[in-house]
């Protein structure tokens, strides 16, 4: 129904709900919605995290953007889950910020140390490299919006030990 809403702009929300035992999957849940929402957090409540037994589950995982509405989602829905920034992401946020460097070849220096850092764990590390640098980019304004990005999801960037325990890190199939 909400297709047939007119309007200029539709968002789309989508969940994929995936079912592990023993690190093999047993089931894979795909959904999809345009509209509001309330109607998205219904859909993932009700029909993926329920169907597929997230509260029988002895842990779950749930990996999303940096969007604060998805991390509101987890609170109000899934507060016993392991939060985890999706590691495409930052790594999106990450090529952002060593794009504002003056020297082309300094911000890919930068990015590769910065994944390799996060990769292993060491996002804080990561964070205090990028302020450091602050006075080496084109734009501070845009500098500091992609450093806040990582500092309101620092503790959704354990990856290190989200893939120890075989945790995906990535909300992508």
């Amino acid at each position: 129904e909400s297709l047939k809403q007119k309007t200029e702009w539709k968002e789309c929300n989508l969940v994929v709900v995936e079912k592990y035992r023993d690190g093999k999957r047993q089931d894979r849940w795909i959904g999809a919605r345009y509209g509001r929402r309330r109607d998205f957090e219904q859909q993932v409540v009700r029909r993926a995290g329920l169907r597929m037994g997230q509260m029988k589950a002895a842990k779950v995982a749930f990996v999303a953007d940096g969007e604060k509405t998805n991390w509101e989602i987890q609170k109000n829905n899934f507060p016993a889950s392991i939060g985890i920034l999706d590691f495409y992401h930052a790594s999106e946020h990450l090529g952002d910020l060593c794009k504002l460097f003056a020297e082309e070849q300094q911000g890919s220096r930068r990015y590769q140390r910065w994944y390799d850092l996060l990769l292993a764990g060491e996002a804080l590390q990561v964070i205090a490299e990028q302020k450091e640098c602050l006075k080496e980019i084109s734009d501070k304004d845009s500098g500091w919006k992609q450093i806040n990005y990582f500092k309101n999801n620092l503790q959704r960037m354990a990856y290190d030990e989200y893939l120890a325990a075989g945790l995906p890190i990535g909300s992508g199939l």
